[in-house]
């Protein structure tokens, strides 16, 4: 509907009509804060944290990509179904780490390794790969540069079983926004400040006091907070940020450890939600208030739980500093699911808020969260000592619970105005500034500093002081501030679900009444069986009433008797009053009450029992000291670990008591099991000789007592006989049994060994003639076993012998003799064959050597025997040759034989050998040139050896292939002859060829300081011939290094052609080397002395290794002088280096503004329509004049039209002169109003205020759904 736009129209008209103009606008001014070391050494880590919006309707391929899912199917999977609930989208992503939350129209979803953050406790050995870390006192956090990164290093350290939680992705809650033209919030009458703020005007201590907002930042040039934040004793803003080089900070100085807040125009961010909710604060809160803003978010608003934490403790360090922090306010937050890591974060959270709490008496405020839903997984909205509060709306002066974004739960405080809140921003408006821009804000982000501004003007109530100095404890101001809490819409079933304590009512806080007189004590008493509670004795008024709670954290209705607590165990149990009397100021505090546990001992009595035989009594026990209350007699019993089955030993009783409200002292009993007595007849067992000997399965006759159930006694039966044991009788005894259970005596059974039984079949042997002939009777080698075996390598002693007389070479029977061994018992024993064979010789026949041409005289003696021939055999041996078949040179072959034929002889055979006749020949010493070869002449003559009458020699030189294309070298020359008769040699025959000369022209050119890279194919040929269209392969060097510089240098040929001796005529040049450099900006005040930095520009080509950046000898000039006025003048360089050809890129040297710091004095003048101001109503504070300078300013109005109703502006100056700037204190001029108009202007006024009033009880309020406005 459109009425909305009306609704805002009026608005925007009475705001007009009745507003007051609070702004004004100035320059913001920094200073440098006390160090603080966390802020420093966090400001390098880059946290880039985003999430991921996903509209519902969004496609398979968008949703893979802005996911990162690995498959098409895994995309779809999520999109199957459009009506899936919230927790069955979560179980879809859970696979792909992602984190899901219905947001009505898309889903928000951000992967649970998003924060990048890893904490685990300290001491850590191993980083994991992590970009950056920081240590605690107990804890170390690790920071990532990815997301695999940190779910890898995850895994790992929970495999290494360390301990490791994944920090938690928080942001500012998504508040809803709307522009606004009046600084005026609801909140500031549903909580009576008014009435509050009265009270101070004579009750404020006057101390400067501090609220820390931790959130996305500040503007510092907002009219209704650049006067309200924090300033050092100088005067500077003082705030902090963590990690820096997220938010491009152009204030932050690393040589130091405190940020300085920017200008709101410099911040990169468009959040504004720091400065709305620091302006909620300053508007509830008088002017010695002040923001302490320390920025958390990112760019995208968002942090980590460990972000969080590190801030809190920036704010101790702030208070260790000497500043005065009252209460701290967090409308930031995150939802983790896993209970384990919640509880660790948890107490990280805790250990910085007992700090806070029991040192500084600081409260801190966190926001509730905007999911509608309970808040039981939000941080820290559900960290114990945090006030965590819920927002409400106004319907028509009607205030309640806003169930359209509030989330609820048992860890709600509290609760305070939240939905359509109005405050400052930081959003540019049409003009590019934000100086003055005011929103309305929906959300618990509101609500939050709303507790936390009350907090802080609970601390202003000098009645707190003494000596001014404070004496209150955090626990105390919070208890006023609950005690003033308002109690509204009772229609809730659990009212304190959605409200805490109520919503904050500062008109309750007001101490005007008079004051309880009471005492409350700390109870300890003994359980009884009876109901307690704590001790609250009220003096005065006579009339009133006290309710109770357990655990202080919901309207007092938990409990309304005084008898109301009976079973508290393990310690105290905080309980909370309330006491209310009319005309009396409620007194809210709290008291421990200990029930302590009821002493009693018991003494526990022994049992004994046989084996078998177990019944154990449990009412075997007295009470020595003590007593038990009758009807918990059943929670104490007496137990044993014996069972009706257990065995022999002694067992322990125990006495225990199941109720918590008892102190148990008490013995342990013994119950002991004796062994049981049985007497047995062990039986007999026969074996063979060898075999395995096993007495487990011997069987025994019990003939005194009883084996209870199907017991295993256990027996261990020993006999002396062994495996090898000898056959024969042997006793078999029992020598122990297992089973403890039993006591055991028995007679003896009997062992009977008896012989072995085996076959044997007698093998063939083989002896030599001439041997002693001892027959082998070895097992394996002499006979083997047929039926049966031997045992463990013993031997039957067997005897084998020939049925004849052995007398040389032929085959004799053998049989088995006899045997030995006893044990065995030979069935049978078949016969072999004894084979005597020849005795075996060796016989080599020498060689007989003749030259060709020589008579033949053959030898028969020629050859030698190797081996025993026995005395007196004759071998018989002869040779054999036809001599008359010998004529050429070559071997011939001699016959062997031999008659004895008990020998064996092998035989090398041998041969008449004719050698041939020896020539030798002279050829002669040659030498060429390569290429040039010419074997054409080569001659030869006989040195030595003839030959013989009729022979055809015809003798050959051989060249051996030397030709034109033989490589340079030294070669041997030999001969041939086509008669094999004859052997030729060659004497003095060798050929030399030598390398041939040539000389090459080259010109080679590089540049200074690179290698020498010659071009090894560029040259020509001067002198000389290239033969066989040869490749020279020449190689050029040259005696210049890397570093020569320029110039020229004789070029060398370090390798060539192996065939050719090569010079080289020609230079190497070395040329210089191109050198640009880029000039830096330099820059100086006006008056100052041109001081300018020779080292300010940066070499943009690359030098060589070796060059050393001061030895280009670079000199910069600029025509700028001391006299100079504001402006640019060109920078210019010169290079007196030689090697190099030198240019540069120009520029600037700028002459800046002289600052001067002005502050102007307050102006006060009547409405006209021509308004005159003194331009000289000013003071300089800070900065001076050049000597002949004049200081001429002109002050002005901001503002170009005055209103006739009077009113507050903004002075401001400038100035003419271009040689100085102007940093102005800007200063008020008053401008008092025309009495006419304002009588007209109070008419409109009264009927512009009812027909608002009309709207909004027919329209309600505007509320946020789906991104549109709606109205109820």
């Amino acid at each position: 509907m459109k009425k909305k736009y009306f609704i805002f129209f009026l608005f925007f008209i009475l705001s007009l009509c009745v507003g007051i103009n609070f702004f004004s606008v100035g320059s913001a001014d920094f200073g440098q804060a006390q160090a603080l070391p966390l802020s420093k050494q966090l400001a390098k880590i880059d946290r880039n944290i985003e999430y991921i919006y996903l509209d519902k309707e969004i496609d398979v391929l968008s949703l893979q990509q802005k996911l990162g899912i690995e498959s098409l199917e895994g995309a779809n999977n999520l999109l199957s179904n459009k009506t899936l609930t919230p927790v069955q989208v979560e179980s879809l992503c859970h696979e792909n780490d992602f984190i899901v939350e219905d947001k009505g129209d898309y889903y928000k979803v951000i992967n649970q390794y998003a924060s990048k953050t890893l904490i685990a406790d300290a001491p850590l050995a191993n980083t994991y790969n992590a970009k950056y870390t920081f240590t605690y006192e107990d804890s170390v956090a690790l920071y990532f540069e990815s997301i695999e990164e940190t779910k890898d290093a995850y895994s790992a350290m929970k495999e290494a079983g360390e301990k490791v939680v994944i920090d938690v992705v928080c942001s500012v809650y998504d508040d809803f926004s709307v522009q606004s033209t009046n600084y005026y919030t609801w909140g500031y009458d549903a909580m009576d400040v008014a009435t509050y703020n009265n009270y101070l005007s004579t009750n404020n201590c006057g101390k400067e006091l501090v609220v820390a907002v931790l959130d996305t930042g500040i503007n510092t040039s907002h009219a209704i907070l650049k006067n309200r934040i924090l300033k050092d004793a100088s005067g500077k803003y003082v705030g902090d940020a963590i990690y820096n080089s997220t938010y491009t900070y152009s204030g932050y100085n690393f040589e130091d450890d405190h940020y300085q807040i920017e200008i709101a125009e410099e911040v990169k961010e468009s959040w504004g939600h720091g400065s709305h909710v620091a302006g909620i604060i300053t508007q509830l809160t008088p002017s010695n208030v002040k923001i302490l803003p320390i920025k958390i978010a990112n760019k995208y608003g968002l942090m980590t739980t460990q972000d969080i934490i590190d801030a809190l403790q920036m704010v101790i360090d702030y208070i260790e500093d000497g500043y005065n922090v009252v209460s701290v306010n967090i409308s930031a937050g995150g939802e983790c699911l896993d209970e384990q890591d919640r509880n660790e974060i948890k107490a990280k959270f805790n250990e910085k808020l007992e700090v806070l709490r029991d040192s500084y008496a600081v409260s801190t405020v966190a926001a509730a969260g905007n999911d509608e839903q309970d808040c039981q997984y939000t941080l820290p909205a559900s960290v114990d000592d945090m006030i965590t509060v819920s927002a409400l709306m106004d319907t028509a002066g009607v205030y309640q619970f806003d169930a359209s974004y509030s989330n609820f739960g048992s860890y709600i405080d509290i609760s305070a105005p939240g939905s359509m809140i109005v405050s400052a921003t930081n959003k540019k408006n049409s003009n590019g500034k934000c100086e003055n821009d005011l929103v309305y804000m929906w959300g618990t982000s509101q609500a939050a500093p709303h507790v936390a501004g009350a907090l802080a003007l609970l601390c202003l109530d000098k009645n707190y002081y003494t000596a001014g100095v404070a004496n209150y404890t955090a626990e105390e101001i919070e208890s006023r501030l609950f005690a003033a809490c308002k109690v509204i819409d009772t229609s809730h079933s659990n009212w304190a679900k959605y409200y805490g304590h109520g919503m904050v009512n500062l008109k309750n806080a007001v101490q005007t009444n008079s004051t309880i007189s009471y005492s409350a004590q700390d109870t300890e008493v003994f359980y009884d069986g009876n109901y307690h509670n704590i001790k609250v004795s009220v003096s005065s008024p006579a009339n009133y009433s006290i309710t109770y709670s357990l655990n202080g954290t919901t309207y007092f209705s938990d409990i309304t008797t005084n008898s109301a607590f009976k079973n508290f165990t393990n310690g105290n149990k905080k309980i909370y009053y309330k006491i209310s009397a009319t005309g009396h100021t409620t007194v809210i505090g709290n008291a421990n009450l200990n029930i302590k546990r009821r002493p009693v001992t018991i003494n526990v009595k022994n049992q004994t029992f046989t084996y078998g035989s177990v019944a154990f009594d449990k009412t075997k026990y007295s009470i020595t000291s003590g007593s038990i209350i009758a009807s918990d007699a059943g929670q104490f019993i007496l137990s044993t670990t014996a069972l009706a089955t257990s065995g022999k030993g002694n067992y322990k009783i125990k006495m225990s008591c199941s109720s918590q409200n008892y102190s148990l002292s008490s013995n342990e009993g013994t119950l002991s099991i004796f062994a049981r007595s049985i007497a047995i007849a062990i039986g007999d067992k026969t074996v063979g000789y060898g075999e395995s000997i096993s007495l487990t399965d011997l069987p025994y006759t019990v003939t005194s007592g009883s084996v209870v159930g199907g017991d295993d006694l256990g027996l261990r039966l020993s006999c002396a006989a062994t495996r090898g044991s000898n056959v024969g009788d042997y006793d078999i005894t029992l020598s122990s049994w297992t089973n403890d259970n039993y006591n055991i005596t028995s007679t003896s059974g009997n062992l009977k060994i008896e012989r072995r039984k085996i076959s044997l079949k007698l093998n063939n042997q083989t002896l030599e003639y001439g041997d002693s002939y001892s027959i082998d009777d070895a097992c394996g080698s002499a006979y083997s076993i047929t039926s049966g075996s031997l045992y463990s390598g013993d031997s039957l002693g067997a005897v084998i012998a020939s049925r004849t007389i052995i007398t040389g070479k032929g085959e004799y029977t053998l049989y088995l003799q006899d045997y030995s061994n006893k044990n065995y018992d030979v069935v049978s024993a078949t016969e072999s064959k004894l084979t005597i064979s020849p005795r075996k010789l060796s016989a080599i026949v020498l060689d007989q050597h003749f030259e060709y041409g020589e008579s033949v005289a053959f030898d028969q003696t020629k050859y030698s025997v190797s081996g025993d021939v026995l005395s007196g055999d004759n071998l018989g041996i002869t040779l054999a040759c036809d001599t008359t078949k010998i004529k050429d040179a070559g071997k011939y072959p001699i016959a062997f034989s031999y008659t004895n034929k008990n020998y064996d002889l092998t035989v090398q055979s041998g041969y008449i050998v004719i050698d041939p006749k020896e020539i030798t020949l002279s050829a002669g010493e040659y030498s060429f040139t390569y290429g040039e070869v010419d074997l054409s002449e080569v001659t030869y003559s006989v040195i030595s050896g003839q030959v013989l009458a009729g022979d055809d020699v015809a003798f050959e030189i051989d060249t051996a292939g030397i030709n034109n294309k033989t490589p340079a070298g030294n070669y041997d020359l030999s001969a041939t002859s086509r008669n094999k008769n004859y052997i030729i040699t060659v004497e003095n025959g060798k050929v030399e060829i030598k390398k041939r000369d040539i000389t090459v022209a080259s010109s080679q050119i590089r540049v200074y300081g690179e290698a020498n890279n010659l071009d090894n194919d560029f040259y020509s040929l001067e002198r000389g011939e290239i033969k066989n269209n040869d490749d020279l392969q020449i190689v050029f060097g040259s005696v210049a290094s890397e570093s020569e510089g320029i110039g020229s240098y004789p070029l060398t040929v370090e390798s060539c052609n192996k065939n050719y001796n090569i010079t080289v005529e020609g230079e190497l040049q070395i040329v210089p080397r191109n050198l640009r450099i880029v000039l830096k900006r330099q820059s100086s005040e006006y008056g100052e002395n041109i001081s300018l930095l020779q080292n300010q520009y940066y070499i943009k080509t690359p030098l060589p290794a070796f060059e050393n950046k001061e030895n280009l000898n670079i000199t910069l000039y600029t025509t700028a002088t001391n006299a100079s006025s504001t402006g640019l003048y060109e920078i210019t360089a010169s290079c007196d280096n030689a090697n190099y050809s030198f240019s540069y890129e120009k520029a600037n040297y700028k002459i800046t503004p002289r600052k001067l710091y002005v502050k102007l004095d307050d102006q006060q003048v009547k409405y006209s329509n021509d308004i005159k101001l003194n331009n000289f109503a000013y003071q300089l504070v800070s900065g001076s004049l050049l000597a002949g300078d004049q200081l001429d300013i002109t002050i002005y109005s901001t503002s170009t039209t005055f209103s006739k109703s009077g009113g507050s502006y903004v002075l401001t100056a400038s100035i003419d002169n271009e040689n100085y700037e102007l940093v102005i204190m800007t200063g008020t001029l008053i401008v008092d109003a025309d009495f006419t108009y304002m009588i007209i202007v109070l008419a409109g006024s009264v009927g512009a205020v009812a027909v608002m009033t009309m709207l909004l009880c027919i329209f309600g309020r505007p509320r946020k759904k789906k991104n549109k406005f709606t109205f109820d």
